[in-house]
């Protein structure tokens, strides 16, 4: 089984009590970025970024070595399939962060290495949210790993967790239906995190207006 327990943890992300994950807050605020991990903890979520949130799981999207402090560790595939190789650590979940052009080699490379997930960037963008917040997201790119996994028989070997565009829960519960196992909510779905953080943020003492 994929995706098997987050460090720490008897729970895997697929069988959390909301298959959503959230993103964007690399650059955010440090007071910002505490309430979000609150928020995110208080809901099961877990953040993914190039650096972790106190208080929330983290899924790391590392640009060299990955950190032992990750509950998950995800490599740029074009990276690491140059390279031929990935790193692991014995317990935490490893995966590729894989778009529409190398879709169809970090599946093979997934694979073959018996990695845990794959994390489709429809926006090609990830970590930053640019992408998502200026042009279209290729959310043709889950149907095609889910095609290419039944083809070849091995659906159940890896788990799929979309990226892109993602506006409601109900865009999520869409993708989930599609074959995705998680969802990662970036920049046009951190409005309903938002009112949850202005609430911790108030309690802190500190002025907030949410609009």
């Amino acid at each position: 089984e994929m995706l098997r327990s987050l460090v720490g943890s008897e729970m895997c992300i697929r069988d959390r009590d909301i298959p959503f994950l959230v993103t964007g807050l690399d650059h955010a605020p440090a007071e910002v970025r505490s309430a979000y991990g609150k928020s995110i903890a208080n809901t099961g979520a877990a953040y993914v970024g190039a650096h972790g949130i106190d208080g929330a799981k983290w899924v790391q999207i590392a640009d060299g070595a990955g950190d032992a402090n990750a509950d998950a560790v995800v490599y740029f595939a074009d990276e690491v399939i140059a390279a031929g190789s990935v790193a692991r650590s014995d317990g935490q979940p490893t995966g590729l962060l894989v778009n529409s052009n190398n879709l169809e080699q970090a599946i093979d490379f997934g694979l073959e290495k018996e990695l845990d997930f794959l994390i489709l960037d429809a926006s090609n963008g990830l970590p930053g949210l640019s992408a998502e917040l200026t042009g279209a997201p290729d959310i043709a790119i889950l149907k095609k790993a889910v095609n290419k996994l039944r083809e070849l028989d091995r659906e159940e070997e890896i788990d799929l967790i979309y990226f892109g565009g993602l506006r409601t829960g109900t865009d999520g519960a869409k993708m989930l239906a599609l074959g995705s196992k998680a969802v990662v909510i970036g920049a046009s779905g951190q409005h309903n995190f938002g009112v949850a953080i202005a609430r911790l943020l108030a309690q802190n003492g500190a002025k907030v207006v949410v609009s």
